[in-house]
């Protein structure tokens, strides 16, 4: 691993999840990163965009947990199942990172259709998913030859970490914020790997507490710095 930047304390924000309370991250920046250096970062609830890596570290707060699962154990909901069917007809295709025009442009819709977001820097883009791409993995999800979304996640030899999804909001009805989950835990566990990270779940907020849905699962106790079976 290379620092381009050593582990600090961020300034203290506005919690980016309504808690009303300060946030703090430790962060740093790196590159280089071994597949077991990852593994490890990962086991202690690190998240990562590109070369950025970040854990919380607020002085109020552990709402945000770290979650995964292990892919060969996991089971589908009727739910989820009725997600998959509604999916059928979609094309997917999953390879290394691979930046297009396209890809960005629906970034940018979903940015702007999800969190009003007005302006969308392609240069940070383009460091968030693609600067970084040693570990990098790239699905897209095509219907009728239409790009409707497209996941990043890291792989390492012990697992799979899901980085970000995004897609086309016309397509709302196919849930495919959820489906895009199971199809990446089915990747996981045709590549045969422990397990699968899906970020950090915070309960009461819907964008955050859908992924207790995915069972069974771990959660990551901050205090024990241990995960603990849910």
């Amino acid at each position: 691993m290379i620092y381009l930047r050593p582990a600090q304390f961020s300034e203290t924000f506005e919690c980016p999840y309504g808690k009303g309370a300060k946030a703090c991250y430790r962060d740093f920046i790196a590159v280089d990163l071994s597949k077991n250096e990852l593994d490890n970062l990962l086991v202690e609830g690190w998240r990562k965009f590109g070369p950025y890596f970040f854990v919380p570290k607020c002085n109020a707060c552990t709402d945000c947990i770290p979650i995964r699962l292990a892919p060969a154990s996991f089971v589908l909901a009727h739910s989820q199942s009725r997600i998959v069917k509604k999916n059928w007809d979609l094309r997917i295709v999953q390879g290394p990172l691979n930046f297009r025009p396209e890809i960005f442009n629906l970034y940018v819709e979903f940015q702007r259709a999800r969190f009003a977001k007005a302006d969308c820097d392609i240069e940070q883009f383009y460091q968030s998913f693609y600067l970084v791409s040693n570990h990098g993995l790239q699905i897209e999800y095509f219907s009728q030859d239409i790009l409707i979304g497209v996941g990043f996640v890291d792989v390492t030899d012990m697992a799979m970490s899901s980085v970000y999804f995004f897609w086309k909001q016309e397509e709302h009805k196919r849930s495919l914020g959820i489906f895009s989950i199971l199809h990446e835990i089915e990747i996981a566990k045709a590549m045969k790997l422990k397990f699968y990270y899906l970020g950090y779940a915070l309960e009461g907020l819907p964008s955050m507490s859908y992924k207790f849905q995915f069972k069974p699962h771990q959660l990551y106790n901050w205090k024990l710095g241990e995960w603990e079976n849910k």
